[in-house]
């Protein structure tokens, strides 16, 4: 089997900045709002000298009607950051606009946490 190559470009997502392991979703609200989220990835950017951290999260949003589903309204799509003690610290969200998606929509948002996160919830809401 040939060696899978990798480019000097590419980040290796299995260290310790990965925070892809630790991110939630809550599948109930995706029913609802008739779309599945996948694809995530958490990665932590950088880390500033008065402890702001810098997180970039990003996903792949797919209508369960498939290619072509037009929501039936807009849909916002919210990353929440808690610390170790599961108070709140970095918030960020995307819409997907009920009269631009087709099935389809890759998102990608920074969370500027007020504290190391622990953990992250991505989650859809009309």
């Amino acid at each position: 089997m040939a060696e899978l190559i990798r480019f000097p470009w590419e980040p290796e997502l299995q260290d310790a900045r990965d925070l892809t392991p630790f991110v939630a979703r809550i599948e109930k609200l995706e029913d609802l709002c008739g779309i599945r989220i996948g694809g995530i990835s958490a990665h932590l950017d950088s880390v500033t000298a008065d402890g702001l951290h810098f997180v970039k999260m990003m996903a792949e949003v797919t209508g369960l009607a498939g290619l072509g589903q037009v929501l039936d309204a807009s849909v916002t799509v919210q990353c929440v950051a808690y610390d170790a003690a599961g108070r709140i610290v970095g918030v960020a969200d995307e819409m997907l606009w009920q009269s631009g998606f087709r099935g389809m929509h890759a998102l990608s948002v920074n969370l500027f946490c007020q504290a190391k996160p622990e953990r992250f919830v991505i989650f859809p809401r009309k």
